[in-house]
């Protein structure tokens, strides 16, 4: 993938007196290469995660939904049969692609030093370094960059336990949805007093308690909050490892977030523990498909679309966008106008829509994308198989935009 877009990138290069680029790809039998460069082609404008239901689908219509001025892309059918067949049965974030991609990408930079954090947010074909995170090798989860980098036999300072397990609790609250806590532990490393309620308007002196709090409980800090729980001073090398991956945590929540009004980011992805710790302070995995505030009459509703098509029949709802304006969604079973759920629902005046494709893929769980505020309109009573449930339309303060219509199955306008 990091190759097919370098040498892309040079044969787009502008020259006098030419008006234009073809690009031939012989795949041959190598549909390994031909999927990462149909993954690197998806990348060019997927507005949410890059699953494989939306590969296929991108695959399957010769990538026109991304309505690519100029440009025309063209599988022939059996190159496509191929493809498609591979896609299916192969699992991109095993090791073996994890490290083909990682090789690649450090040959690019520099072959003899590994990259940095930020190395992977300051050039245009680095791969997701999420990915190398959140994975599993050997069927154990990652958990950080310095993991995988152990892992790949590179030549890095090495860090003890205590260290190594800081690592993996501070990279575990990547990607970031917020700031509070990774600027926090820079403000402890770099022994600053910053006063960050100046930053922005979101940060305020109860979310940095909140941080600071959770920090504690999740050993990050030590009782008193003021420094890192270790027993012992650095090891070589491990300030800088920290402190550039404190940077890449804060930078990439730069790009992806910045400055937005309202609880949530429209069409931000968000973890379901992120999501938590901004809706109480708490970070957890509340795995019900709603949480209420009674109090303030507000519902966070959390949909999974199911297109992986493994989920059992109790769990088939009638889960669908209607139209940009207009979610269908159905209750959990066992939910009725009069039982202390149904009564939930219909009293709330305020919905939070948060929606996935898909639990997880190859091992790593997929983000919500939050489509924002509405209310409930037109409730009437359904089933699912045989229990019974209650079937809402959200209707959104915001229409969605046109660029997420072919990747959340969005029609234009309203069917029943």
């Amino acid at each position: 993938q990091t190759i097919f877009i370098q040498q892309l990138g040079r044969g787009l290069r502008i020259v006098e007196g030419k008006d234009y680029l073809t690009v031939l790809d012989f795949i041959g039998n190598s549909y390994d290469r031909s999927v990462q460069v149909a993954i690197a082609l998806g990348t060019l404008s997927s507005t949410t995660y890059l699953e494989k239901p939306l590969l296929t689908s991108l695959v399957t219509d010769n990538f026109s939904s991304l309505g690519l001025d100029g440009v025309e892309i063209n599988f022939d059918e059996k190159s496509k049969e191929e493809i498609l067949k591979y896609i299916e049965s192969t699992n991109f974030n095993r090791f073996a692609f994890l490290k083909e991609d990682y090789k690649s990408f450090k040959h690019y930079l520099n072959p003899n030093k590994y990259p940095s954090h930020l190395d992977y947010l300051n050039c245009d074909c680095a791969p997701d370094l999420m990915r190398f995170i959140k994975s599993k090798i050997d069927g154990k989860k990652t958990f950080s960059y310095y993991n995988f980098l152990k892992k790949l036999n590179e030549d890095i300072p090495l860090f003890n336990s205590e260290e190594v397990k800081l690592l993996e609790l501070i990279s575990d609250q990547l990607p970031l949805t917020r700031r509070e806590e990774y600027l926090i532990l820079q403000s402890i490393l770099l022994k600053t007093n910053d006063d960050f309620t100046k930053i922005s308007p979101r940060i305020t002196t109860y979310s940095l308690q909140t941080a600071i709090n959770n920090l504690i409980k999740q050993k990050i800090l030590d009782t008193s909050g003021l420094k890192l729980n270790l027993s012992q001073p650095f090891s070589d090398g491990y300030e800088e490892h920290l402190i550039d991956l404190l940077s890449y945590g804060l930078a990439r929540y730069d790009i992806e977030f910045g400055e937005f009004e309202g609880q949530f980011k429209e069409y931000a992805n968000y973890q379901k523990d992120k999501i938590m710790l901004e809706i109480d302070g708490n970070q957890y995995a509340y795995m019900l498909g709603t949480k209420h505030d009674v109090e303030n009459k507000i519902t966070y509703v959390f949909i999974g679309l199911k297109k992986d098509k493994t989920a059992k029949e109790d769990f088939q709802y009638k889960d669908k966008f209607l139209s940009p304006k207009v979610f269908q969604w159905e209750s959990v079973n066992n939910t009725t106008r009069n039982n202390p759920e149904g009564r939930k629902l219909l009293a709330a005046k305020t919905i939070h829509l948060f929606v996935r494709k898909m639990d997880e893929e190859d091992g790593i769980s997929l983000p919500f994308t939050y489509f924002g505020t509405g209310h409930f309109e037109n409730c009437r009573e359904s089933e699912n198989n045989g229990k019974p449930t209650l079937l809402f339309d959200i209707v959104l303060d915001h229409e969605v935009p046109v660029e997420y219509h072919y990747d959340f199955l969005i029609p234009n306008e309203i069917h029943e």
